[in-house]
This record gives C-alpha cells, structure tokens and sequence, in this order.
C-alpha cells in the first residue's frame, strides 16, 4: 500500500544492511546518504530532492547498501517492491528496457563514486580539519560578529549573522558550510552556543532556518584550536585530544567537589577521603597513583599536597573545565563522524572504572596487572 510519510529531522528513513521492503519517492526536504565504515560515517554527496531510493530493488538486490537520514522535514511516498515490481510487469518491452538500462547506468555511476570515496575516506568531520575549522570560527566571529553582555550577568558573548558567517568562512577559509554548521551544532549541545531559528525574511512561510548563532565562550574556540593542533599532529602526544570515558567522568567528579571549596584564581583543593568516596560511589574504584598517571598522560596535571595532616589534590579548576569541554567536542565529533548527524536526543550511561581497557598512548586492550602496554611499551603504573 502506498504511504506518504514525513521524516522528521535526523530521522532514520533506512539503514544499511536492512532489507529492502519499500522504493521511497523523496518529494520534499533533505536527506543525507552514506554508510558506516571502521566506525566512521561516510556522506555521498547525492542529497538532491526530489530524488529515488531503494530502486536497486528493481534489479534484484534484497539489502540497502547505504544508510538515509532526513536532515530537516522530509516528505517521503514509500511504495512496496512488489507493488511496484507488478506494475512494471505490465509496461511494454521498449519501457522495460529504458527502465532496466538506467537502473544499470545509476547503479554504475553509484558504485563508482563509492569507490572514491572509500578511497578518500571521507567522514562529515575530518580529525585533521578540526583545529583549522573552529580557528576559522574564532576568526570570523571576532572580525564579523557583535559582542554584548548578557542581561544581569558579567558574561559578554558574541553574535553573528549566519548567512554573513557562512559566507565569510567559505571565501576566507575554504570551509565547507556542512561542516562549520556541525561544529556549532557541537557547541549548541554542550552548552557553549546557541542557535537562533526562524524562517527566511524574504520566505516567511518557508521552513525554519538558522539565523543567528551566538558563541558563550568565545575565547575557548581560540583556546581549543590551538590545544587540538599542538596534540594531534604529534604522533606521541595525539592520544590526548581523545576522549577517554573513564577519565572524563573522574574529572567530573573532581570538578564537581573543588567547586564546593572557595578557590583562589581558579586554584582549589580536595580532600582525597572526599574524592574516594565519590568515586567508590559512582565508578566503583579509589583514586591511585595509577589514576594520577592517567591523567597526566591525558595532559591533567594534579598535585599531591599535605595539610594538616590531610592529604589534599591541588588544581587549576578553569584548566580542567576546558580540558572536559576539548574532550566533549572530541567525542561528539567522533559520534557524528559515525551517525552522520549531532544527536540531541542520546542518552548516556554511566561507566565503572576501566584501568584495564585501553592503552593510553597506541589503544590497545591492556589489563589491570599490566604495567607495561604489551603492544608498544608504553609505561602504565608509577
């Protein structure tokens, strides 16, 4: 039975993999098409609508070899295979042929652009891009943007026209619109912009679009383009950049008691009896020196003090607030370099201690008795 159904925004229409049961006619919207490979989401640049898919159903193949997604309000008509099988049962030969010879050339042309873009393993958000594109914001919002303070609040942020940053960014920096609106959609979600919405000027029946966006932190996009692009292009230092759950929660929790202490310049101290309770609490193990090592491989630098005869973990509270904030967008882009899309919607579970994971430095499986990584050598313990 045929169907017109709408899409809603980063909705799945299919999957890889999946059996095919429908043809979808996309009449209206946008959709992005790609598949997943070593964990990472590659997008063909075929989003053209109205479009078909599903077709190769038409010529036999039973299995989806790509994954859609409807990356804004998407009307689709979805038909049977077999409905639509019967009725081309009944066109005459000539038709047949010009049906079958297109399924053919579309099929070729495909698997062609496919092979390159395995080749180029393109992802929606390269590693190696990540440093030039959010400088790129920071420089175009500081030379373009309208800086304010906030109502009742210390805070200045920065705004800007988004057509106006878009534009900017393409002719200055050859950055790819896609990819500066992913890098803003990843800072939406961890709370370091926003995103004004609303429909065209000159369309105002139109669909929602961006209109604005506004930086909370402007000097952070600064400070994380310069920590990404020092760490990751050093071979021996680019295990830093990646996020590391167990690690990432621990700070958490460190974070969370030094803002209970009144601190001086962003300096603080805790008391580890308090911390080892939170993290028996929560993660189920105690902190170590092990742990202290961890973190100082992840660039997290704590030091052991004495006072009153208590032992006490002295740090730099700003420092780790943006170490945690370098380690979300590190994950988040990891995510949508694998979904294709920022998921505002994920829910997270919470990890237990996870020393005998992986190696730090190369991220191969180690074991907790392990003081040494069996696959490059790497030091473990203290």
């Amino acid at each position: 039975m045929n169907e017109i159904r709408t899409y809603q925004k980063n909705e799945v229409i299919f999957k890889e993999n999946e059996k095919i049961s429908h043809i979808y006619f996309v009449q209206s919207g946008k959709i992005s098409l790609g598949w997943v490979k070593n964990n990472k989401f590659i997008e063909l640049p075929i989003s053209q609508v109205p479009t078909i898919l599903g077709e190769q159903a038409l010529s036999g193949v039973n299995i989806h070899s790509y994954q859609a997604v409807a990356i804004q309000e998407t009307k689709v008509l979805q038909i049977p295979v077999e409905q639509l099988k019967n009725q081309l049962d009944t066109i005459s030969q000539v038709f047949k042929m010009i049906v079958k010879l297109s399924l053919d050339k579309h099929k070729f042309l495909f698997n062609e652009l496919k092979a390159l873009k395995l080749e180029q393993q393109a992802v929606p958000f390269p590693e190696d891009k990540i440093a030039k594109c959010f400088m790129s914001l920071y420089v175009a919002s500081v030379n373009k943007g309208q800086t304010h303070r906030l109502p009742n609040s210390e805070k200045t942020v920065v705004t800007i026209q988004w057509p106006s940053l878009k534009l900017y960014l393409h002719k200055m920096f050859d950055e790819p619109p896609k990819r500066c609106e992913f890098a803003i959609q990843i800072l939406k979600k961890i709370g370091l912009a926003e995103i004004i919405m609303g429909t065209p000027p000159d369309d105002p029946e139109g669909a929602e679009v961006i209109l604005e966006v506004q930086f909370l932190d402007i000097k952070f996009l600064e400070w994380f383009s310069e920590f990404y692009q020092y760490y990751y292009f050093r071979p021996d230092k680019a295990h830093v950049v990646r996020y590391e759950e167990f690690i990432f929660k621990m700070i958490e929790i460190i974070l969370e008691l030094a803002k209970k202490d009144p601190s001086h310049k962003g300096n603080a101290r805790i008391a580890i009896n308090k911390l080892n309770e939170q993290l028996k609490k929560t993660l189920n193990t105690q902190f170590s020196s092990d742990h202290q090592l961890r973190l100082e491989n992840k660039g997290v630098l704590l030091k052991r003090v004495t006072h009153n005869q208590e032992s006490l973990l002295e740090l730099e509270v700003p420092e780790l607030e943006r170490m945690l904030s370098a380690w979300r967008i590190s994950h988040e882009i990891d995510k949508l370099n694998q979904k294709g899309f920022v998921d505002f919607n994920e829910q997270t579970n919470l990890v237990t201690d996870k020393t005998d994971s992986l190696c730090p430095q190369c991220s191969e499986k180690i074991e907790k008795n392990h003081k040494f990584c069996p696959q490059c050598g790497y030091r473990l313990c203290a």
